[in-house]
């Protein structure tokens, strides 16, 4: 005789599949991010001033500036944790708050190493623009104006994607986060099935990509402090991107 089955049933067990959503949805993720941002600002805004404070000692640290990574990480796992729990609440009462920290040894060394790529990324940035700059530089005091118009050109053609590598990386390794924090993933499959499902909807990050980069320039225009807000309010917004698009969340 067969066992009856329990009830009420388990939920599916989470195999970490993703789908493919309409390029529509993007504007929905940020609907819902500033959603989530607006109930607490202040909350939000103190999580984000963390970064901010962070940020401020990337000058003095100069190459041990990478140490940052171990700090950044747990900090954006957190914020994520704290959307996570703001929409698993039915009550309501829940408030943003991500303190203790969740410290993973795995998490945080995968995001030293994110922390590495994207210094490379920078970088190269860096020593392009130097490189063209000097180009721009020395043909317009050659009059060539042409020519210096050329090397404008060349700056934007490496630096979107550049740009466009550097905003897939974040995403991918925010999913990795979700992945690792709240199903207990090995760090490679998170991964793996990350890339996946960044893939997948490749459309609708790359719309996502001029948003993010007008975002940005608004936000580090007021000496940075548009950050604060920013930081939380991305959080949510790849929090509400991956419940929809990782399949049974």
């Amino acid at each position: 005789m067969r066992d009856p089955l329990p009830f009420p049933l388990p939920p599916a067990a989470f195999t970490s599949a993703s789908r493919r959503v309409e390029v529509g949805n993007l504007f929905d993720w940020l609907a819902q991010g500033w959603a989530v941002f607006s109930a607490a600002p202040l909350a939000w805004m103190g999580m984000g001033s963390l970064y901010f404070l962070g940020l401020l000692l990337v000058p003095f640290l100069q190459y041990r500036a990478l140490l940052l990574g171990l700090l950044f990480v747990p900090l954006t796992t957190n914020l994520l944790l704290a959307c996570d729990r703001l929409a698993r609440d039915e009550s309501g009462r829940e408030r943003p708050a991500f303190f203790p920290l969740r410290l993973d040894w795995r998490v945080c060394l995968l995001g030293l190493q994110g922390t590495l790529a994207l210094a490379l990324v920078g970088g190269f940035l860096w020593l392009t623009f130097a490189f063209l700059l000097a180009g721009f530089e020395q043909q317009s005091l050659n009059g060539t104006e042409a020519s210096a118009f050329g090397v404008l050109v060349l700056f934007a053609l490496l630096l979107l994607p550049a740009f466009l590598l550097a905003q897939a990386f974040c995403i991918i390794l925010n999913f990795v986060f979700l992945l690792v924090a709240l199903h207990g993933m090995p760090v490679l499959p998170a991964f793996v099935a990350s890339i996946a499902a960044y893939l997948k909807n490749w459309r609708v990050f790359a719309l996502f990509a001029p948003q993010l980069a007008v975002l940005l320039f608004f936000a580090i225009l007021p000496a940075g402090f548009g950050l604060i807000v920013l930081i939380p309010a991305l959080c949510a917004t790849l929090y509400a991107a991956y419940r929809d698009i990782f399949v049974d969340v």
